[in-house]
């Protein structure tokens, strides 16, 4: 995440498909960004996707019981 604002995920595979977008779509619902960016550097030249929210964000919120954060602040 930049500055709240956007998301950027990379990967590094021959084609992008739509699960991959798919999963930015949710990061940008939980995370509340405006914008995301699917950068795949898995061919000769970078391919990248922008992807906006979609008017119907609420409907892309998850549980957010599978988002873990660990607090790094606890010693084990």
């Amino acid at each position: 995440m930049v500055e709240g604002i956007l998301v950027v995920t990379t990967k590094t595979l021959t084609f992008l498909d739509k699960c991959h977008v798919a999963r930015v779509i949710s990061y940008l619902a939980v995370s509340g960004c405006t914008v995301g960016l699917l950068l795949d550097f898995g061919e000769r030249s970078l391919g990248y996707r922008r992807i906006l929210p979609p008017q119907d964000i609420l409907e892309h919120r998850v549980n957010r019981q599978w988002l873990f954060v660990p607090n790094s602040s606890k010693q084990r």
